[in-house]
């Protein structure tokens, strides 16, 4: 399972039948990836347990891989 993190707050909005809605991204938030559309979209699962999938076009724009992530984090803290 392959998982993401957001790199920068957006907001997606979304159109059913009910009406519609936005959903928020919030930088930080881990994300698995539950289906691969192409080379840059999925369906992604926030891992905080609301259970919503989500469609996301221009994945590399907008979440950064595990590997990033960590380094990311690595050289805050300096290492």
């Amino acid at each position: 399972m392959k998982f993401v993190y957001v790199k920068q707050p957006y907001t997606a909005r979304y159109s059913r039948q009910e009406g519609s809605y936005e959903y928020h991204f919030v930088p930080g938030d881990t994300y698995k990836i539950t289906y691969v559309h192409s080379v840059n979209s999925a369906t992604v699962q926030n891992t905080n347990g609301d259970g919503v999938q989500h469609y996301v076009d221009d994945m590399r724009e907008r979440f950064y891989t595990l590997e990033e992530w960590r380094d990311i984090k690595l050289k805050e803290i300096g290492i």
